[in-house]
């Protein structure tokens, strides 16, 4: 494969899961859920499955570098605004508050509001991620939830998205009854 060129097989009864890792936040936002599916796919793989998860991760600039908050550099192998496949599961993971409104964003939000119900099944965020899916109108008049200390300024900043600060995790929309399903 072609370093920034996606191309799943149409065949592959694996679902494909894109980890968008915004800049300037910790690691573990996006290498968390990686580790999670990478392992459900290696243990399906092992159990003779022929389903499992294809795992991406992905950049939300052309450039396809992200900078953390450790200030580790990663370089991604792709851009969030080159993927067309069908997505399974979209995270959106952590958020850099400064780089947010940045013009390099732009594609990304553009490429967001082309997320659907008829090429993605599931959409959700890690920790801050919730205001890059809320400023792109995406929780607009859904159930949300964001970090604990984040909670008050999501609510302040998207007054059409239903802050709950109490939880933990939230869902809201036609996949809620599959939160945890792991095929």
């Amino acid at each position: 494969m072609k370093q920034g060129t996606l191309n799943v097989a149409a065949n592959s009864k694996k679902k494909q899961v894109v980890i968008v890792v915004m800049s300037g936040h910790l690691l573990l936002n996006f290498a968390g859920p990686a580790d999670v599916f990478i392992n459900a796919d290696k243990s399906l793989q092992a159990s003779g499955s022929d389903s499992g998860y294809d795992v991406i991760i992905a950049a939300p600039t052309a450039d396809r570098k992200v900078k953390t908050a450790s200030g580790m550099e990663i370089h991604c192998e792709f851009s969030a605004i080159d993927i067309s496949t069908p997505i399974d599961t979209l995270i959106i993971a952590g958020n850099d508050f400064t780089e947010l409104h940045g013009q390099a964003y732009q594609p990304f939000f553009d490429w967001l509001l082309t997320i659907g119900e008829d090429n993605t099944r599931r959409i959700c965020s890690v920790c801050g991620g919730a205001f890059v899916l809320a400023k792109a109108g995406l929780l607009n008049g859904r159930k949300a939830t964001t970090h604990w200390e984040l909670s008050a300024r999501l609510k302040k900043n998207y007054p059409l998205v239903k802050v709950d600060a109490r939880s933990f995790f939230m869902t809201d929309g036609r996949s809620a009854e599959h939160t945890f399903e792991l095929q």
